[in-house]
């Protein structure tokens, strides 16, 4: 290439390079105050970060995850955690008390807050059970030999056929009955009523013969070689222990009848649904075998312990069975719709909407809306619980029928209160009555009234290590109480315990803080000074409670291992 033509070229290029570098500086220095720029993304997100850390009212707002409180931005997105959406909540402003959280209307809107008012009512809990049909055992009937012989002949030569009452199932050969039936003959002809006429009769009765057979076998022209064996009820034979030609034994088995009209289903609740259950209720079953169909029948037994294994209680349902299409041994589904067991005069109960309910332990906290508040405001609340209805809990203790809860979002609450280092539902500050960590139930008066006696010996018998006496004292218990409290839940978990150690903790420390809370605050209950007991042994971090008639310390929590450990904290007068 000519010399002229390289410098042409080269001086191109360096020219190129020259503007190229310019158009970079310019935009470096130039380009956030270009109008060009102004609604470019970068611009826009940079605009939305002044933003971020305000509400649309202006106030300055933390966005956090409800999961995870300790991650806190100024703008809204995602937890780097979990992946929840960020909510926002406006800082405290610090003049709220240390259980309550302050928030404008569209903090509110964006964390969706809802609330619901506290009402009275009647609440029906849904039991469901499952379970078996069985033979009802007032209908069944065993047939077994009263006096030596052999099956001449049989009538019934299977099982699953369906016989009537009287209806004949075998013949039996046996000589002595055919010599005691000469002899009751002979003695009738001679004198009808004497004594040993009477005796004959009655031996003949013993043997399983009717009074009808016995008469038909007196009149009949000659002493019969058999006797027949007859059905007592309208049945099915569902067993047959028995073939032609065998000999028998006084007392040996010969067929099993069951009346198939009625059936029992038997059925297993949970502790926890025991309150709810109650003899006479109807009861609505299916049966896998027949799909679509449904059945009903009422209660008849509770089972009066519960299974040790299962923790479960034995619920025995009547079932009218005329049609005969439900077959002993088919699995069962059962309900129960189960109003709360309550007296006439009581009040309706307080309902607490279950997705009003935080739960850790023992402890139960709701958010209750702060009535006439400048801005929405919240207020951690813990509650005691009754049984579980539906969607609603019966409450025992902490609200008052109109005010509002939180049914939801009160997660979200709780996770600022964790944010600003308030107690809330995993951290509840200082202990509380009624906190975890001294578990406790609801006693009524009348229930600590009729109950401490009884208390008392299950207190002893825990001490004395006799697990026999520690049950009866809780059945004498639960004998007084009404179905359905706290208390009678309690009991009813303590009578299903299988050694002591279970009835002991928490369920004796749960008894005795009710019957102390309920003490202090109605002394007139018990004649006479009661004891407050103290072990602190029982728990590392707080011991445990109980109370005696008398100072004499026995300690129900450890026995003969630490009887005397302990001392007096109290005396209730």
């Amino acid at each position: 290439m000519p010399p002229v033509r390289q410098r042409l070229l080269l001086s191109l290029l360096l020219g190129a390079l020259l503007l190229g570098l310019g158009v970079l500086l310019g935009r470096f220095w130039g380009g956030s105050s270009s109008p060009a720029s102004a609604g470019s993304p970068v611009a826009l997100a940079a605009e939305a970060g002044d933003h971020a850390g305000h509400d649309h009212e202006g106030h300055p707002t933390t966005w956090t995850c409800s999961m995870h409180p300790n991650v806190q931005q100024d703008g809204p997105g995602s937890c780097p955690i979990c992946g929840m959406d960020l909510i926002p909540l406006e800082e405290d402003s610090g003049d709220e008390g240390p259980r309550t959280l302050s928030m404008s209307e569209s903090s509110r809107a964006l964390a969706e807050i809802a609330t619901t008012v506290v009402e009275t009512g009647l609440p029906e809990a849904e039991i469901r059970m499952v379970g078996e049909l069985a033979y009802d055992e007032s209908r069944d009937r065993s047939l077994t030999a009263r006096f030596p012989g052999r099956i001449e002949a049989l009538a019934v030569g299977e099982t699953g056929v369906a016989v009537e009452e009287g209806e004949v199932l075998a013949e039996i050969y046996s000589p002595e009955l055919r010599a005691a039936l000469a002899e009751y003959r002979a003695l009738h002809r001679r004198d009808p009523q004497s004594a040993a006429t009477r005796g004959a009769r009655e031996r003949l009765r013993l043997w399983d013969l009717t009074a009808a057979q016995i008469e038909e076998l007196r009149m009949a022209p000659t002493v019969e070689d058999t006797v027949p064996v007859r059905s007592p009820i309208d049945g099915v034979v569902v067993e047959k222990h028995v073939r032609e030609g065998d000999y028998l034994e006084t007392g040996q088995s010969l067929f099993r009848v069951v009346d198939l009209t009625e059936l029992w289903l038997e059925l297993e609740a949970y502790a926890s649904d025991y309150p709810w259950l109650a003899e006479g209720q109807e009861v609505v079953f299916t049966v896998g075998s027949l799909p679509g169909e449904s059945f009903s029948g009422r209660i008849v037994l509770l089972e009066p312990t519960f299974d040790r294994r299962s923790r479960t209680v034995a619920v025995r349902v009547e079932v009218p069975n005329a049609g005969g299409r439900l077959r002993p041994g088919m699995f069962a589904r059962g309900t129960v719709l189960a109003p709360l067991a309550r007296a006439e005069e009581e009040p309706e109960p307080v309902l607490l909407p279950s997705s009003a309910v935080l739960r850790t332990g023992e402890r139960a906290v709701v958010y209750v809306r702060v009535p006439e508040a400048e801005r929405p405001t919240f207020e951690g609340r813990t509650v005691r619980l009754g049984p579980r209805a539906g969607d609603f809990f019966v409450l025992r203790d902490g609200l008052e029928p109109g005010e509002e809860v939180v049914t939801r979002g009160a997660f979200k609450i709780d996770g600022a209160l964790q944010i600003q280092a308030k107690p809330s539902m995993m951290n509840p500050g200082e202990e509380e009555p009624g906190e975890p960590g001294r578990p406790g139930v609801l006693v009524e008066v009348e229930e600590a009234e009729a109950v401490l006696p009884d208390y008392f010996a299950l207190q002893e018998a825990l001490a004395g290590d006799d697990l026999a006496a520690a049950r009866e004292a809780v059945a004498e218990m639960g004998a007084k109480v009404p179905g359905g409290s706290e208390l009678a839940g309690l009991l009813a978990d303590m009578a299903a315990a299988p050694d002591l150690e279970t009835m002991r903790k928490p369920a004796f420390e749960a008894l005795s803080n009710g019957m102390i809370t309920t003490l202090e605050g109605h002394p007139e209950v018990w004649e006479g000074p009661v004891y407050r007991m103290n072990c602190p042994m029982v728990y590392q971090d707080r011991g445990a409670d109980w109370l005696q008639p008398t100072d004499d310390l026995r300690n129900p929590y450890y026995g003969a291992m630490m009887l005397q450990c302990g001392s007096t904290v109290g005396t209730l007068e």
